[in-house]
């Protein structure tokens, strides 16, 4: 997935891209396949889904989103909001949901699928409110001393849900592909790291390889410091409080806010143009309006 993000992003240097954003997150990746848990697929997944969404490969995309959601139903978050920034995607979407949900009914008992079902929404109801110990937007405010309750938080991950969409809808429109689909679904990883209920420290491993790729792709158009901002915002998320205590529940939301606002310039450029090829390096102006035409 990073080998084919990074061959959109910088087609003559994507070794060189795919080495740096490997780097970055060889460590955080090597402990979520330790824990033997969902997030390492799901952040491939989702780069993956860049990928087809910047290659307009609708049915590509499709099938990166049911995988998603399959191997992480929190996923359905990220793929819905590329869903409703892209026409082709609705009724793709709506198909492949249609078909995950009738597949069970197809090779067992319907009382024991039924009971699967209700299973399964008990427990996503049950586990929607636990306890302030996840690294999350809770978690944060839990070490500086603020209780937020879980309804409170979920009322403002919905208000915020829509600021995002509202954001990405910017994105879709100022940037070129691939870096639309990169920041849409950076910001979107993001938002489920903040308001998922139970965000572990290797959930981190899906923003991160986001953030893996545009450290790369800086780098490369020698953006020192976007890049290093990048590298930075990866190695924080990379980090596990076994390893430094002191920064279990906090650092990891709190570079989150980093993230979004790293990306959140985009949104005041002006109307995007055509890529520009400046000396063998690709030129985003999406980075730089200075390439967009005037008023």
């Amino acid at each position: 997935g990073l080998l084919r993000v990074c061959s959109i992003l910088e087609p003559k240097r994507a070794h060189e891209a795919f080495f740096v954003a490997t780097l970055l997150t060889v460590w955080i990746a090597t402990g979520a396949m330790g824990n033997g848990q969902a997030n390492l697929l799901a952040a491939g997944v989702a780069v993956h889904l860049v990928a087809d969404v910047a290659g307009r490969r609708w049915w590509r995309a499709t099938a990166a989103i049911a995988i998603a959601i399959v191997v992480k139903p929190q996923m359905i978050v990220v793929s819905l909001l590329v869903g409703a920034l892209h026409r082709p995607l609705i009724w793709r979407i709506a198909v492949s949901l249609l078909v995950l949900a009738a597949l069970p009914w197809l090779f067992g008992h319907p009382g024991y699928v039924a009971a699967q079902y209700m299973g399964c929404l008990h427990k996503l109801t049950v586990s929607a409110q636990p306890p302030p110990r996840y690294e999350n937007l809770r978690g944060l405010l839990a070490t500086c001393g603020l209780v937020m309750p879980g309804s409170v938080a979920m009322a403002i991950g919905a208000a915020a849900g829509f600021a995002v969409l509202g954001v990405c809808l910017r994105f879709r429109d100022r940037l070129i592909e691939p870096l639309s689909s990169v920041y849409v679904v950076g910001l979107g990883l993001a938002w489920l790291m903040l308001f998922n209920p139970r965000t572990q420290s290797t959930s981190y491993i899906m923003p991160t390889a986001i953030a893996a790729v545009l450290a790369a792709q800086h780098l490369l158009a020698r953006r020192r410091h976007q890049a290093a901002t990048m590298a930075g915002i990866a190695l924080a998320w990379t980090v596990n409080y076994h390893v430094i205590s002191w920064i279990e529940l906090w650092l990891k939301p709190l570079v989150c806010f980093a993230f979004a606002a790293a990306l959140l310039p985009a949104v005041r450029l002006r109307r995007r143009t055509s890529v520009l090829m400046v000396t063998g390096v690709t030129t985003i102006d999406g980075l730089d309006d200075s390439n967009s035409p005037g008023p």
